[in-house]
């Protein structure tokens, strides 16, 4: 099967999310995590130095989706 080419950080953010919750632990390497989700193992340390910088990202994810989300809302636009 030929490996994905346009792999972004949140392609890896949904893979690691993915693996966690079906395996509930980390992946056992970088190299096993790719070749599991059929990408090339430099695409991933392109985005992420390790598996603790997909956690710092999932977060950081989190609280970017929350402040949109606020922004786009009229309620929190007039709270005073």
């Amino acid at each position: 099967m030929a490996k994905k080419k346009n792999i972004t950080a949140s392609n890896i953010i949904s893979f690691y999310m993915d693996y966690v919750l079906e395996h509930n632990e980390q992946p056992k390497s970088v190299y096993a995590f790719a070749k599991e989700n059929n990408f090339e193992e430099a695409k991933f340390y392109e985005h992420f130095g390790n598996f603790e910088a997909i956690e710092k990202g999932i977060f950081k994810a989190f609280y970017d989706n929350t402040i949109n989300a606020l922004e786009a809302s009229e309620d929190y636009q007039n709270f005073e």
